[in-house]
């Protein structure tokens, strides 16, 4: 389990007896989204500064960095094979990057102003993506 405080601090905890494993800097940004990929090897934090930051949780680094949202980011999500990342942000905008290239290359925006406060969800075979739009 990933947990932010706000500090800018990630602290990593066991599902099981909730004992803290280790944390993450984050810097002076405190997340506001926080995603683990389905092999647990990856965690994705999002903030304020427009930026989503990919974490190896076994050396606690960074190991990629995604731009393009114009807000802060309010949720990300994971496909279940982990090679891609949804992101949606205050911007309205949901968008789709691929994992498996150097670059975190963008695979698809989509500005969805009306977008609600339930994050995106990926189906269990990772071919649709459902969001939640606001009445």
């Amino acid at each position: 389990m990933a947990v932010a405080d706000w500090q800018g601090m990630v602290h990593l905890i066991e599902s099981i007896g909730g004992k803290e494993i280790g944390s993450i800097s984050s810097g002076d940004a405190r997340a506001s989204a926080l995603a683990i990929s389905p092999d647990g090897k990856l965690l994705a934090t999002g903030s304020g500064t427009q930026a989503i930051q990919i974490w190896d949780l076994t050396t606690r680094q960074r190991v990629r960095q995604l731009r393009g949202h114009q807000g802060k980011a309010t949720s990300l999500a994971f496909s279940p094979d982990g090679r891609l990342l949804a992101s949606s942000a205050t911007d309205g905008e949901v968008r789709l990057w691929s994992l498996t290239h150097t670059a975190g290359d963008l695979q698809m925006t989509n500005d969805v102003s009306r977008f609600g406060g339930n994050p995106p969800q990926f189906s269990p075979d990772g071919k649709w993506l459902a969001m939640e739009l606001e009445g």
